[in-house]
């Protein structure tokens, strides 16, 4: 294993690092977390759905729907043969290729989502202080200050 970052990583086959997480806060559902990819999916399944899970119907956390009791009934849970069909596809991947996914980095983190107001607390604490330019540290007072 090698590191960047502070995130884990596994040697792929080429010889590249893979990056897998950053433990204890940001970690694939792959492994070397879990000891299979049947393991991971279990895991992710039972974090979605199962009991006090976003989908179940006994959450009581925050939702993003006004009328979640209402919604919540009628959202789709997938079947057994469904998470069986997605273990068997993800553990193929797996043992075939010692990664998953297979044709990009695990921990794939596409940046252009965030577009502006960058949490500068979070860049200070985990990135050196270069990764955020001048005009990203200004940007709030230098585009939303309040007009006089």
């Amino acid at each position: 294993m090698s590191t960047g970052l502070g995130f884990r990583s596994v040697i792929r086959k080429d010889g590249r690092s893979n990056p897998v997480g950053l433990d204890g806060v940001f970690e694939a559902y792959c492994p070397p977390y879990y000891r299979s990819m049947d393991e991971a999916i279990d895991t992710f399944v039972d974090k979605k759905f199962g009991s006090g899970a976003p989908f179940a119907a006994d959450y009581k956390g925050l939702v993003a729907f006004k009328h979640w009791p209402r919604i919540q009934p009628d959202y789709h849970h997938p079947s057994k043969a469904s998470i069986d069909l997605v273990k068997a596809f993800c553990s193929y991947v797996y043992e075939t290729h010692g990664r998953f996914p297979v044709t990009s980095d695990t921990m794939l983190v596409p940046i252009w989502l965030q577009v502006h107001h960058l949490d500068l607390d979070f860049y200070d604490k985990h990135y050196p202080r270069e990764m955020v330019t001048e005009a990203q540290r200004h940007h709030m007072e230098l585009w939303h200050k309040e007009s006089g």
